[in-house]
């Protein structure tokens, strides 16, 4: 399966220039859905990025760079993600299947045909990073098999959680009581992370946390940062489809990570074009 290049985009990221533009786009499942997504691998320094788009409504805009217009105006980043969120649902995938017997990485991430698994082993450090969420076996002296281990994976997304906790404040602006606060951040710690877990782990992790699951953010988890694959790439007729059966819920118009986004004192994208 190859991919294309469909249309140019303009995207920020802290990297310089030179380091955007050794990017090559790879597909991987996306770790909630399953569906395919369109990741960037820096091959030289061994770096996953996801590319999202910042999304709003009634949002329309262009680019006009370097004597150009770009039609496309939205907003896109482009960010490092940690590559135990692609892997993990991989791996509970190669444990049921096998059984809860442990397997090499060459055959739990080379054998889906459809992705670019198997990418995830040029990643700088990965085989190292997946002590954190396995148990480990040595083979022999050059060879280890792998198995989840859900209690490892239940500390490493606390762990996760908690690094996003000092951030939370910053992005509510209800007034909350003393005593709800610790609740009220971990929460929405919580469903930061949601978008990067399947929502069976969402579920564990609410239920370790004592936190009341959010239904209709479960069924449809949605923020400002959207992925947009379908819009910058071609795939070969064998890329596999987004199943639609008719049933997917309707994205609320204001999404909840949004609706508590500090805007005020922020000027409309319209008041920097009008005359002086």
């Amino acid at each position: 399966m190859s991919l294309t290049f469909n249309r140019s985009i303009v995207a920020f990221s802290r990297t310089k220039n030179e380091d955007v533009e050794r990017l090559v786009p790879i597909q991987l499942a996306c770790p909630r859905t399953g569906k395919p997504t369109l990741y960037l691998h820096d091959v030289e320094r061994g770096v996953l990025y996801e590319l999202q788009k910042v999304v709003g409504p009634g949002r329309k805009a262009c680019w006009l760079m370097d004597n150009q217009l770009h039609k496309d105006g939205s907003i896109q980043f482009i960010s490092p993600i940690d590559p135990l969120f692609i892997a993990l649902p991989i791996l509970h995938r190669a444990r049921e299947h096998s059984e809860g017997k442990f397997r090499t990485i060459d055959d739990m991430f080379g054998c889906e045909q459809d992705m670019q698994h198997q990418k995830l082993l040029d990643l700088a450090g990965f085989e190292a990073q997946l002590a954190h969420i396995c148990d480990i076996r040595d083979v022999s002296p050059e060879l280890r098999a792998y198995r989840v281990n859900d209690d490892k994976v239940l500390v490493w997304l606390m762990k996760k959680m908690e690094r996003l906790l000092p951030a939370i404040p910053s992005l509510i602006t209800d007034d909350i009581k003393e005593d709800q606060k610790q609740d009220v951040y971990r929460q929405e710690a919580v469903y930061l992370l949601a978008k990067y877990i399947p929502e069976s782990q969402l579920k564990t992790l609410l239920q370790h946390l004592g936190i009341e699951e959010i239904k209709e953010e479960t069924a449809d988890i949605t923020s400002y940062f959207v992925d947009n694959t379908a819009s910058y790439f071609k795939a070969s007729p064998s890329m596999p489809k987004a199943h639609d059966d008719g049933n997917t819920p309707k994205k609320p118009e204001t999404p909840r990570s949004l609706a508590k986004v500090n805007t005020r004192g922020m000027k409309p994208l319209t008041s920097f074009f009008k005359k002086k």
